[in-house]
């Protein structure tokens, strides 16, 4: 059974992140810097939620199916629709295609990072499944990330220049770094329900103290410093994710979780709202994908009103998800015969 506080929060978080895309204002632009780990979260929110794991291999190749497989159906449309309209982009060169599809992130769409994150949480998440149910005390649990963060910041600080200087480095820095960070937020997410009232106001104070801090003195740990006259730019502290964005971002989410009974009870007096939030958040995936092609769009046009650009690509994406699914549903499904045919079917095309 879904639950709508998780599917609220995962509408925000691809909200913001389809907004980062449409260059907003530097200072919203920063505002909205704990996208990326709130989908983490939500991540981890909704695993603690699923049914008991049959084996490794399994939950694995269904996340690679839910991921990984559409991404490469899209990427397969996308690129073709771009060779015939517009032969000589950049992202057709073949290296900008091979980073495409393997998720680097460092050439060609820059998009499909994120999707790289969740693959690497993935393959780690039965291994946290396993502390979160060992580690009863929430005390410990919290202790026990914060050292395992701890060890990351040391060895972000002291790989980092070497990891950049050559190819190899850099791919390696793109497995581990995100690996790991994202890893504990995952785990974070995992716990965030059994943490008391009192715990998690105290994980609100504590990483937003450590954000103040960082932004005053100027530093992120695992980077050099970076001064502003207000507080160094966020975007400075993500490639790969370091303290001062991480801490800004957890304390966001605890503050979310907080108020999240708060908000379910403004959002049920919207019912319109309500039904296309659980929308978004079912089909959060696609609707993701086909945002990329209108954000695109609007960049290639050098369109700059914000509101315009966000309301046509937001609306088009789900538009064209929606037709998507029904097509999927109404059309295809009732011809499929063998039902583990149409599960994989919905699971690729219709999530």
């Amino acid at each position: 059974m879904r639950d709508p506080r998780i599917d609220f929060l995962r509408f925000l978080g691809l909200s913001l992140i389809i907004l980062a895309h449409v260059d907003p204002p530097n200072w919203l632009f920063q505002l909205r810097n704990f996208d990326v780990p709130l989908m983490v979260i939500v991540a981890g929110l909704s695993f603690s939620k699923a049914a008991p794991l049959e084996s490794y291999v399994g939950y694995l190749w269904k996340r690679v199916r839910r991921l990984l497989i559409p991404l490469w159906l899209f990427l397969s449309l996308y690129f073709g629709v771009l060779h015939w309209l517009w032969p000589t982009h950049e992202w057709l060169a073949l290296e900008n295609v091979v980073a495409s599809y393997g998720l680097l992130g460092i050439v060609g769409v820059p998009y499909v990072w994120i999707i790289r994150v969740f693959l690497l949480v993935a393959a780690i998440a039965p291994g946290i499944a396993w502390l979160n149910a060992k580690v009863r005390r929430n005390q410990t649990y919290l202790l026990l990330l914060a050292g395992a963060y701890s060890c990351y910041e040391l060895l972000v600080a002291v790989s980092l220049n070497a990891s950049e200087a050559s190819p190899l480095g850099k791919l390696l820095a793109l497995v581990f770094y995100y690996g790991i960070a994202f890893s504990i937020i995952f785990a974070l997410g995992v716990r965030l329900p059994r943490l008391t009232q009192g715990q998690l106001q105290a994980l609100l104070v504590t990483s937003l103290g450590l954000f103040l801090a960082l932004g005053m003195a100027g530093k992120g740990f695992g980077v050099v410093s970076h001064q502003s006259q207000v507080l160094p730019d966020l975007q400075a502290f993500k490639y790969p994710p370091t303290a001062y964005y991480l801490s800004y971002a957890v304390a966001v989410g605890a503050a979310l979780w907080l108020s999240i009974d708060f908000i379910m009870a403004g959002l049920k007096r919207l019912k319109p709202l309500e039904n296309f939030i659980l929308f978004s958040s079912r089909n959060s995936m696609w609707l993701y994908l086909w945002h990329i092609p209108f954000v695109e769009a609007f960049r290639a046009l050098d369109y700059s009103n914000i509101g315009v650009k966000y309301v046509v690509a937001f609306g088009c994406a789900s538009l064209v998800t929606l037709v998507q699914s029904k097509l999927i549903r109404l059309a295809l499904m009732p011809k499929l015969k063998n039902e583990l045919i149409r599960r994989n079917v919905k699971l690729i095309l219709t999530g």
